[in-house]
């Protein structure tokens, strides 16, 4: 078995996955056989085929795929923790100097509709929606991050579209997060006027619905969440049917209400949109904007300033994220320098424990040992004296002193020593 904490990269691990079958790999480096291949299928390397190794020794040559260079995103390296059965998967640090072969500018200015964009409208028009906001809450989890409501649906789909193309032009291409990018984000503060206090609504709202991997835009290597929501505000809500509506878009205006003398207000989609651009990578200090439309500027309008910042915000990013990771790693060599000393501290200490017992018992052994020789010189001397004395009383007091023998000396000291075991830190 290969040592508690090492660390593989996708080279080594194909070289070993193509060397040894998977269940004898995965004992030599302390993993299951499924974590082992869940490690190769995140990585990108192929392993071999069922029956491979049966062929194989049956003298049948098996074909060996090449090991193709790894996609953006995809881990580079294995952090295996064997103590503790966990896997840390390691992408590339970013290289701001990397620019992705995305869309030439010349297709992107002729591209319609953006790739993830196509059935969005349709999804969303098809699903439920969220009673208490007014946001819609589609059955499909995979889809880009647009958190509208029917009022806000066509500004957002057509806001969405102008701003991806414009990433796209700018070589920064936008996609949804892969599998293995373990990429988070909350949900942004949907109320047109901030409040001190979100209500519970909003809550539930993101445990109702939230894409099940982010929209990205990739600046070089760096990414970018990308979040356009419908925001609301206070109005007042008129309730049918155990749901609420804006008041004039409620199914049946006509229908007769009780007039309970006051207004039922709530914050509901009021059409503005706004949009969240932050940092994918999580570390100390992790960079966002927001952008909110308003009466006198459209969302549209900042779609060029909001490509520009994130543009200059890479190099930033990338500098920053770099130095946490190495401020983690210095970190976790102390950690385990430091879990290194306490582990050491105690097993000091339970050895010594274990002496002390030891000790003790040892000193138990030697006082009952000691008094047995009392005793038993005792015996001798009464022994001795019984001899001198006529026949008659002779037999009376052998017979006295045989009991006085069996009271005292029922324990033998020397069957205690054999019951006693040796230490473990001797053995």
């Amino acid at each position: 078995m290969l040592k508690m904490y090492c660390t593989v990269t996708r080279d080594w691990l194909y070289d070993f996955v193509w060397n040894f079958p998977l269940s004898e790999a995965a004992n030599q480096l302390g993993v299951s056989s499924s974590q082992l291949g869940n490690a190769c299928k995140k990585m990108d390397v192929p392993c071999p085929a069922g029956g491979y190794w049966l062929k194989l020794k049956a003298g049948k040559p098996q074909p060996k795929p090449k090991l193709m260079n790894a996609k953006q995103g995809t881990p580079s390296r294995w952090n295996i923790n064997a103590s503790y059965w966990e896997s840390i998967f390691e992408v590339e640090p970013p290289d701001p100097s990397y620019v992705h072969p995305s869309t030439s500018r010349k297709a992107a200015s002729k591209l319609i509709t953006h790739p993830l964009l196509p059935h969005v409208r349709e999804v969303l028009t098809e699903s439920k929606y969220w009673a208490d906001t007014g946001h819609y809450k589609p059955r499909k989890y995979l889809l880009p991050y647009i958190l509208v409501g029917k009022t806000g649906l066509d500004s957002a789909f057509i806001f969405a579209n102008k701003l991806y193309r414009a990433f796209e032009k700018a070589g920064c291409p936008v996609m949804i997060a892969g599998h293995h990018e373990n990429f988070r984000s909350s949900t942004p503060d949907l109320h047109l006027v901030p409040k001190k206090k979100k209500r519970e609504e909003y809550s539930t709202l993101r445990e109702q619905w939230s894409p099940m991997r982010v929209t990205i835009c990739r600046v070089g290597s760096v990414p970018f969440i990308i979040q356009i929501y419908e925001m609301t505000e206070e109005m007042e809500v008129v309730s049918q049917d155990e749901k609420y509506y804006r008041k004039g878009t409620e199914p049946n205006p006509h229908r007769p209400s009780w007039d309970w003398g006051y207004k039922n207000i709530r914050d509901y989609c009021c059409g503005k949109l706004g949009v969240r651009m932050s940092s994918a990578f999580d570390y100390d200090g992790q960079w966002e904007k927001v952008w909110k439309e308003d009466r006198v500027r459209s969302l549209h309008r900042y779609i060029d300033e909001i490509v520009q910042e994130v543009i200059a915000k890479a190099p930033t990013i990338a500098s920053d994220y770099l130095e946490y990771r190495k401020r983690k790693e210095i970190e976790w060599r102390e950690y385990q320098v430091k879990m290194r000393q306490e582990e050491l501290a105690r097993e000091k200490r339970r050895i010594e424990a274990v002496r002390e017992k030891s000790r003790k018992e040892l000193i138990a052994i030697i006082e009952k040992w000691e008094e047995a020789d009392r005793i038993a010189r005792f015996f001798s001397r009464i022994e001795n004296r019984i001899m001198s004395l006529p026949a008659a009383e002779r037999s009376q007091a052998l017979e006295k002193i045989g009991m006085a023998k069996e009271l005292l000396l029922e324990n033998d000291p020397y069957a205690c020593f054999e019951q006693w075991q040796l230490p473990d830190i001797f053995v």
